[in-house]
This record gives structure tokens, sequence and C-alpha cells, in this order.
């Protein structure tokens, strides 16, 4: 019996082993990761990123004049880390894209995304403080003169950091702070981000990343590098949601006290007997 039992065990631990590796293969398929020793950020390998090309107009609206898929392999990827302060640590995430690579409305040569994290060590938590585009390259449609695109462009990272401006209600979700807890790794099946606009840009581009994984490091201070535990954008309850949970609440509890007042009615306890003397009602001015 005992016999049977390790048996049983060793066979199971064979199958399960041989099923992680497959799903680590599958995995690596599947998934484009760009890594160093600070920082790691991974997306889908059929479509990780996509650009977006606005045209800034002089009221400082945006109209979309071209995409560009950006499909291919890095060139080069580099990263760095620095200390701000007693409690603050900057990481830094270079990706360099070198290939000539076409889109609907613009070709571009070079590209590079440069990314900033920030991990605090009186929280426990970091977050992505910025990003910058750098690109080289050219319009292809409506395109008469200064066709050639050169130059950079911010990205919008936090549009909103909270449900208020206090830096205590922080919230690590999509449409507000990318960021997580430390040991936790941020996670977005699509993360689009909009173009910070200024005066003197003419053309900027906004990103979209498929399939996000983002995490900082420590350099030789991580005794394993490896994405923790996911943290995702979407929240496991949304607002609207906590919205019909609440509405749909509040109609049962009215529901219930309507039914306890029914319930609370009484029948009469008298009738009139016809050998009895009838029940007379006196009604005076």
């Amino acid at each position: 019996m005992k016999r049977s039992l390790v048996f049983l065990c060793l066979v199971f631990g064979l199958v399960w082993q041989s099923g992680a590796c497959q799903g680590a293969s599958n995995s690596s398929n599947v998934s484009l990761s760009y890594q160093t020793d600070y920082a790691w950020l991974e997306l889908t390998r059929s479509l990780p990123i996509k650009l977006t090309l606005f045209k800034v107009e002089d009221n400082a609206a945006q109209v979309e004049v071209g995409t560009i898929d950006i499909a291919t392999n890095a060139t080069d990827v580099q990263g760095d880390i620095s200390q701000q302060s007693e409690t603050e640590s900057l990481h830094s995430l270079d990706i360099h894209f070198d290939h000539h690579q076409s889109g609907t409305g613009v070709d571009l040569d070079k590209l590079k995304i440069h990314l900033e994290i920030t991990s605090f060590k009186n929280t426990s938590k970091w977050e992505l403080s910025s990003m910058n585009l750098e690109f080289q390259g050219k319009r292809t449609s409506n395109c008469s003169s200064s066709c050639d695109l050169n130059s950079s462009n911010d990205i919008i990272v936090a549009p909103k950091p909270g449900y208020t401006s206090n830096p205590a209600d922080k919230i690590c979700t999509k449409g507000y702070t990318i960021c997580a807890a430390k040991t936790l790794a941020w996670t977005c099946y699509d993360q689009t981000l909009q173009p910070r606009v200024l005066n003197e840009t003419q053309y900027v581009f906004g990103i979209s990343m498929f399939g996000m994984r983002l995490q900082p490091f420590y350099g030789v201070n991580d005794t394993v590098q490896r994405f923790g535990y996911r943290w995702d954008c979407d929240p496991l309850i949304s607002v609207a949601l906590w919205q019909g949970l609440l509405v749909s609440l509040f109609l049962i509890m009215v529901t219930i006290w309507g039914f306890s007042f029914l319930n609370s009615a009484k029948t009469p306890a008298r009738f009139d007997n016809p050998k009895d003397k009838s029940i007379s009602v006196p009604q005076t001015e």
C-alpha cells in the first residue's frame, strides 16, 4: 500500500512538473519581455505596442492622423537605478527600436520608449512616474511639406492620481495611477495612454500596450528576479457594479419594508350578529 502511494505521488509530481514547464514555454511564446536588472516590461508578442499620431490644432484639440504597430523586437534595452532620497528610488527602462516600420499615415525609423518608476520604501509601493517617446520618421498621408517627424513627447501616465487630489487617496486602478505593492506586478490587457500636449508641439504620439505587465527590481539586491503576483488594472468590483448593487439593495429594503407594513395590518375582530343589538357608531357634527 505504501509503495503504491509513493508511486502515485511520483507520477503526480512528474505530471505537474511537465505541465508547469509546458505552461512556461507557452507563456514565453505568447509574451515579449523587455528585461533589465532594475525593471521588467512584458507585452503580448502578436501586437505589443500601437502608436497613434495626433495633430495638435490651435485650440489644443487632438486630431488623429495616423497609426503604426510596433511588432518587432527591440534592438536594445537598457536600465538603471538611482537613489532619489532615503525613502525613494528611481528605476529607468529604455527600449530602443531602430528598425524601419511602416504604418497608416506614418513611418518610423527610430523609436525610444523611456519609462521611469519610483519605488517608495516607507509605503512599500511603486508607481510609474513618467514616460517619454523619442521618434524619427515621417508622415506619409496628406503631406506636401514638412513631413519629417523628429521630436519627442511626454505621456500622461496618471490622468488622475485618485478620487481626490489628496496624495493619501491615490489608487492603483486603470484611469488613475499605474502602481502596485512592492512585490506585485501591474497587469493590464489594454493600457492606453494619451500624450501630453505642449504649446510648441505640433505632432504627438499616444501609446497603447497590450498584455502589459510591469514591475521594478533592485538589481543585485534581488536574489530571484521574477514577476510577482498580479495587480490587475481593472478592479474586481467596478464602480458601475457597486452602483447596481447599492440600488438593488435599496429597492429590496423598500420592498421588505412595504411587506412588513402589509403584514402588520389586522382584520376586524368584531362582526354584526343578527340576534344581538346592531353595532351603531354615533355621528356628531
